[in-house]
């Protein structure tokens, strides 16, 4: 007999199908009565004490409706003429899933009825469905064969999902801690997810169905299908995929590398009763992510465009923040990490910029996120990563809802950029503050340095304070498709300096937008000559767009160039 088949496929999803027609065969060939035949074949439920209960005659043309019946595990059952000369009866269903068995002992079943191995309601996708029942005149089919009855039915299941039950709004993965019981975010798990298993050297992990509104949500009923199989539902949040008493034990391979399908269902009562929200249903996989992205790394030839489209605004105008399925999430806090943490969430947050950088990978849409509030002083940018592509940028932004931007206090050059190209990145929301006031004769130590071809650089509301940015080309390598938008440069006390706050040099496709020079508190305001130049281009090749930049207490700005704008 062979193993029975286990599958999942979309709970409470309503679908139409077509039935088709035909009868169905139960006559014996010739041969006399000794033939074995199939009489019927019905649709059977056990409850909760494994008793059969007979729900539906099997004929070509049935429709079976999930909704209507009241106990979750099914199976089909075929019943034979005469006992005593069946031997065992073969199975045959294909459709959204397929099962290929045969059984030797009465009752006949398409699934093993014991042992909770029948049909999980769950597990039997809506569609249309064939299956071809066999019987034969001895175990294992051996012997006479009888004649086979093929029927063709649809699955349906009619049961209304309410709008009313939030939502599923997202997956995570975590780790557990096991002095505190905390949960720590390592990744969110979205449709096509890769959870690196070099990111499961933890003891104990689980996956937590983050709720819209966890106080509306009765339960949680979660299906995993792949290489590890979990079925269960969770009443008390956090809802987790596996028991919180337990967790998946990672370290023993408890959630093993291969391909996984992971539906969630929430339900308005507790044990998965109830109305039923819309269900989140997600393909991920657990394995080596760096095979798996060599495909997806933009080739050298091809050309990349920063995405500035209004799809990527939020309602005020700001860019939106939105990792892809693979981000891995980096958290910093000065006043709260330690470096020996995983840095994979906020619970779990690094203390240095440098242990938070070295989480990155180049060439994936990574973020890193620093504390509001917090200050780093004398940190560095160095060594940044170059994100996937324009559209899937790496990410250097801030987390938490409250406090002053975060900010990097240096006496030098903060971030550097000569030789080493970096492209696809954004820089959001920000401080770079000088750590003392700069004099005249060092005035050429800028804060930020971009030179050579560096591309798909978007840096957007930042503060600046006593900052230079510069962004030039570095012998003949230009670079290209530099966005500085909704920035502020303030408190110059700087008597003078042959560079602007913001000098751009050889730059292609240049966009300078709504950004603000407030120098209007300089101690030489009152000299035109000695106030501060805020903003210099020079030799922009082509495509240099300016508009709605707001300039107060400056000398204005320099420039060799046709604005687009």
């Amino acid at each position: 007999m062979m193993s029975p088949i286990k599958f999942c496929g979309a709970l409470l999803i309503i679908l139409s199908a077509v039935a088709h027609s035909q009868e169905l065969a139960a006559n014996s060939v010739a041969g006399g009565d000794e033939t074995p035949a199939i009489s019927a074949l019905k649709l059977v439920g056990f409850n909760d004490a494994q008793d059969l209960v007979e729900l539906q005659s099997l004929a070509s043309g049935s429709t079976l409706d999930l909704a209507q019946f009241s106990v979750d595990e099914l199976n089909i059952m075929a019943e034979v003429n005469d006992e005593s000369t069946t031997g065992s009866v073969h199975f045959a269903l294909s459709g959204p899933v397929s099962i290929d068995r045969w059984e030797n002992n009465a009752i006949y079943t398409m699934e093993v009825e014991t042992d909770n191995l029948n049909i999980r309601q769950q597990e039997l996708p809506v569609g249309n469905y064939t299956l071809t029942v066999t019987p034969y005149a001895q175990a294992d089919m051996e012997g006479p064969k009888g004649s086979a009855s093929t029927v063709t039915f649809t699955v349906v299941d009619s049961k209304t999902i309410s709008p009313s039950v939030p939502a599923i709004a997202a997956a995570e993965l975590v780790a557990i801690d096991d002095a505190t019981g905390m949960f720590n975010t390592i990744q969110r798990i979205t449709e096509g997810s890769i959870i690196n298993s070099a990111d499961l050297n933890f003891e104990r992990v689980n996956i937590v169905a983050v709720s819209e509104n966890a106080s509306k949500t009765g339960s949680v009923q979660f299906d995993l299908d792949g290489p590890a199989k979990i079925i269960r539902h969770e009443n008390e949040t956090a809802f987790t995929l596996a028991d919180k008493s337990e967790h998946l034990q990672a370290a023993q391979g408890e959630l093993p590398e291969g391909e996984y399908t992971l539906i969630i269902t929430p339900f308005a009562e507790a044990d998965a009763k109830g109305e039923a929200g819309v269900p989140l249903m997600l393909n991920f996989r657990v394995g080596d992510v760096e095979q798996s992205e060599e495909a997806t790394t933009p080739s050298n030839g091809e050309q990349l465009v920063y995405d500035g489209s209004p799809a990527n605004k939020t309602d005020n105008g700001f860019t939106v923040i939105r990792p892809s399925a693979d981000s891995k999430l980096v958290y910093v806090s000065s006043s709260l990490g330690d470096d020996s943490n995983s840095c994979l969430s906020e619970a779990s947050p690094c203390k240095s910029i440098k242990a938070g950088l070295e989480k990155m990978r180049d060439g994936y849409p990574d973020h890193i996120y620093l504390k509001r509030g917090d200050v780093w002083s004398h940190e560095q940018l160095f060594g940044l990563s170059s994100g996937r592509s324009a559209q899937e940028p790496a990410v250097l932004a801030y987390y938490g809802l409250t406090g002053a931007r975060p900010k990097l206090e240096s006496s030098g050059i903060v971030m550097h950029a000569l030789q080493n190209k970096i492209a696809n990145l954004h820089i959001l929301g920000l401080e770079f503050s000088a750590a003392k006031v700069l004099s005249a004769e060092t005035s050429d130590n800028a804060g930020i340095v971009l030179w050579g071809t560096n591309q798909n650089i978007l840096f957007e509301d930042n503060k600046f304070s006593r900052m230079t940015v510069i962004v030039k080309a570095w012998k003949n390598a230009k670079p290209q498709n530099i966005h500085l938008r909704r920035n502020i440069w303030v408190d110059d006390a700087m008597a003078t300096t042959h560079l602007a706050k913001l000098h751009i040099e050889g730059t292609s496709r240049l966009l300078i937008e709504e950004n603000v020079f407030n120098y209007g508190n300089s101690k030489t305001a009152n000299i035109a000559d000695a106030r501060p130049i805020a903003l210099t281009i020079a030799d922009a090749s082509d495509s240099v767009t300016l508009r709605r930049n707001i300039i107060v207490g400056s000398s204005g700005g320099r420039g060799s160039c046709s604005p687009a704008q």
